[in-house]
């Protein structure tokens, strides 16, 4: 009774200040919404501000930080004098919020912090990369973010975050925000053809993360290798290289022998890898287990001090996986955006998976775009075949692809794309 009376001031004070009802509070706490109350009075009094251009982004999870710190370290780049925010709802990492205050822009800590821009919206964008309402259990906050503020005349953004595959496409086509940030081509035709989206909701910039991709240098790369581990430098000089880039965290969380699953994976890759003619470099996901690391704990005991495998922990950042694809000969993965970055590098690709229900099986369409293949534990030697071909006999001509991969995945592989995409964020906030 005394809960539902306090709600019930709190609405009728909401509704006083700015708000009657507004998606966003499902996602806030009593205490937030009250707190927020106050934020927006003192906005509102602060009305010399009004017209003070601004861009704030959401920041919630690694996806976030991953795809809107770059670009908020290029606006202020570009445009020094502009108030950037970064709204960080949970702790984060003391480097990150000193690298973001040292580059000049503004932290704040509350999610409600997101809807400050509502009470003087004009000049104010605000950027999202989590809000598509069709992941809607993991992308609340952003889509309720995003509704709340257009209600208030708020502009809001949004930037692609995934790549080809048909689930992370259709996410896109719901996406809650204005405008839609798209990387490439595919996706930016599937979007206008499959799903109907307007023209005008679309700005085609192309993945600013890729920009790496155009300045890396093979013998810095290699110099990197060889102080990380010697022993394994030396054996990339004379081997073929194999990339495993896969996570053993959550692509069989569907199923009951999970646990189980990941261990046979492991223990038949290292069975059909031939480590007298190559070397395997696995780059482990930011979010895989550290204790125990299972890759480390399937590795067969003649192979516990083999200088044929090197291990590289996500901290590793002088060696990520654009510098280890492009070093290397082949690319072993299972479902990740990886797959369509080794192509766009012209490397030869196996998504290797346990059966054709796994999470490869939304990755056949690469197979259009070159030296792609799938290849199931439950074929015998399916693994050591497919590696075979892929690096020791002639390519076929016929798995030549026909596309400019670039413009399909990326738009441009220039270095330009973070320039495209911070051009096109302040044209939309001072439009």
């Amino acid at each position: 009774m005394i809960k539902s009376v306090l709600y019930g001031i709190l609405s009728r004070l909401e509704s006083i200040v700015l708000f009657s009802d507004y998606p966003l509070s499902a996602c806030l706490s009593f205490s937030e919404r009250l707190w927020l109350i106050v934020k927006l009075l003192i906005e509102r009094s602060q009305f010399w501000r009004s017209a003070t251009p601004e861009i704030r982004a959401l920041l919630c999870i690694k996806a976030d930080e991953r795809i809107l710190v770059p670009v908020l370290l290029g606006l202020l780049k570009e445009k020094p004098d502009l108030k950037v925010t970064a709204v960080i709802p949970q702790p984060h990492n003391f480097a990150l919020k000193q690298k973001l205050k040292q580059a000049g822009c503004q932290v704040e800590h509350s999610l409600s912090d997101i809807l400050k821009p509502c009470v003087h919206p004009q000049n104010k964008l605000v950027l999202f990369c989590l809000d598509h309402q069709f992941f809607y259990r993991i992308h609340a906050r952003g889509v309720n973010a995003s509704i709340t503020l257009q209600k208030y005349e708020v502009k809001t953004a949004s930037i692609q975050h995934g790549g080809t595959r048909k689930d992370a496409v259709q996410g896109l086509a719901t996406t809650a925000s204005d405008k839609i940030l798209v990387w490439g081509e595919r996706v930016y035709r599937e979007l206008i053809e499959q799903y109907h989206l307007p023209v005008d909701r679309l700005r085609l910039v192309g993945n600013h993360l890729h920009d790496r991709i155009h300045f890396l240098d093979r013998d810095q790369i290699l110099q990197e290798l060889k102080a990380f581990s010697p022993q394994f430098w030396l054996e990339a000089c004379t081997k073929k290289v194999i990339l495993l880039a896969t996570c053993l965290h959550t692509e069989y969380g569907d199923r009951s022998n999970e646990a189980e699953l990941y261990q046979r994976y492991m223990q038949h890759l290292y069975q059909q890898l031939d480590f007298s003619k190559v070397c395997l470099v696995i780059k482990m996901h930011p979010t895989d287990q550290r204790n125990p690391n299972l890759y480390q704990t399937y590795l067969p005991e003649a192979l516990h001090h083999s200088s044929s495998i090197c291990m590289i922990e996500p901290e590793q950042t002088n060696l990520d996986v654009y510098a280890l694809l492009y070093i290397s000969d082949l690319l072993i993965t299972r479902a990740s955006t990886v797959a369509e970055e080794a192509l766009l590098m012209n490397k030869k690709v196996i998504a290797f998976d346990v059966d054709d229900q796994g999470p490869a099986s939304a990755y056949h369409h690469l197979e259009e775009y070159g030296s792609y293949k799938t290849v199931y534990f439950t074929e015998q030697h399916g693994l050591a075949e497919a590696i075979q071909t892929a690096l020791f006999e002639p390519s076929d001509a016929t798995n030549a692809s026909s596309y400019d991969l670039a413009r399909e995945f990326t738009y441009a592989l220039d270095g330009n794309s973070l320039q495209r995409t911070v051009t096109e964020l302040l044209q939309q906030l001072y439009s």
